[in-house]
Formats: structure tokens, C-alpha cells, sequence
């Protein structure tokens, strides 16, 4: 309704459909994750007008994946919030390939029309923006921890303190939900145990990782 509400104010001749995922988006995607993905898609194009907006809140299932599921790929785009969304002003809006630019502008209106700061991601990529800076972050504050070098809460503390992070990345785990960023970083540890131990992972997904 704010979208519908928001294009009638602008004087714009089309509605804006906003796919807020409940949380399908990983790193490793899951065949039956996009197979979900994908059928409320096909669905949505089968009773909204044929220039609707499908922009999705994943930040790893990008809008490519699902081109074949609507008349209008062109209308197909990213638009990522941060969590936690009410608080934090950030959205990316991600343009493939596919995506028109008219459509990137129109979510682009429609982020700042509703309180957020947009940033444009020019291409699809594996996290996007800044996912990728803080999987980086995340990474080697965990190996520090494993390596006894520092202790979490100290750690948090010298990115607080010494980088002006509103929390550092242990805190920000508690935050987001640590189902939302583990699966990556176990099979990553898995994999690093793995070579060490010469063992082959052919077989290994990441529903076997708890």
C-alpha cells in the first residue's frame, strides 16, 4: 500500500511490487530455497500488472536467478535493507544485467521517499556490498579468537573503540542472528580442517553443518 501510495503521489503510471523475503538468502543457495523463491514469483507475475517492480530484501539470491519466472526481467532488481531495518538507513539497490534502469531510479525514489539512503550497486555479485567488507571483518575476527590471540568481548571493544564501529562483529553476530551468517563461515572452518587432514568434501552440504 506505501508502495501503490507512493507512485500514485509521484504521478508515476505503475505500482511498485516490494518482495521482503523471509530470510532465503545464503551464500550456499539451496535448491529447495530457490525453488520457493522462485514459485512466489511466478506467482506474483501471474495477477500483478505486467509492470510491476519485483525487488527482493536477499542479499546472496540475486534477482537474475528468477529472470525466467516473470513476463518483464527488466523489472527484476535487489533492494537490500539492513537489519535491523527501522533503525538502520542503508538499502542497496543492486541493477543486473537485466534490470532497467528506469527501474533502479524508481527504487532508488522510493528508498528515499520512505526514510532510507540508497546506494547503487552497478553489477550482481556474491553479497553485494557491504556483506562482502564485513564477511572480511568477520573472518579474521573470528580466526583471532581462534587463535587465542583476543577474547571476543575485547575484540568488539577494539573495533568499537579504535575503528568507530557502532558494535563490533561478535556483537552485530547476537544482533542479526548468527543462523543468518554461519553457514558460510562453518563450511569455510570445515573446508580449512578438511585440508589439513587431507579429507575429500565431495559429499558435504551445508544442511549436514549444525
Amino acid at each position: 500500500d506505501a508502495a501503490l501510495g507512493f507512485a500514485r503521489a509521484s504521478g508515476i503510471p505503475y505500482g511498485i511490487g516490494l518482495i521482503k523475503n523471509k530470510y532465503i538468502g545464503r551464500t550456499f543457495i539451496q535448491p529447495e530455497q530457490k525453488q520457493r523463491a522462485a514459485s512466489v514469483r511466478i506467482k506474483l507475475n501471474a495477477v500483478a500488472a505486467k509492470d510491476t517492480i519485483f525487488a527482493s530484501n536477499s542479499s546472496y539470491m540475486v534477482s537474475s536467478l528468477f529472470k525466467g519466472c516473470v513476463d518483464n526481467p527488466s523489472r527484476l532488481a535487489n533492494m537490500h535493507y539492513f537489519n535491523p531495518a527501522l533503525a538502520l538507513k542503508l538499502v542497496e539497490v543492486v541493477k543486473g544485467d537485466h534490470t532497467a534502469e528506469e527501474t533502479v531510479e524508481l527504487i532508488t525514489e522510493f528508498a528515499k521517499a520512505t526514510g532510507k539512503t540508497p546506494i547503487r550497486v552497478n553489477k550482481e555479485i556474491d553479497g553485494f556490498v557491504v556483506s562482502r567488507i564485513l564477511r572480511v571483518i568477520k573472518d579474521e575476527a573470528f580466526y583471532l579468537v581462534e587463535q587465542g590471540v583476543v577474547s571476543p568481548q575485547d575484540l568488539d571493544l577494539g573495533c568499537e573503540l579504535g575503528l568507530a564501529h557502532p558494535m563490533g562483529p561478535f556483537r552485530l553476530n547476537d544482533l542479526t542472528g548468527i543462523d543468518l551468517t554461519g553457514d558460510k563461515v562453518a563450511m569455510q572452518r570445515l573446508k580449512e580442517a578438511a585440508e589439513k587432514a587431507k579429507i575429500e568434501l565431495s559429499g558435504v552440504t551445508t544442511s549436514n553443518i549444525n
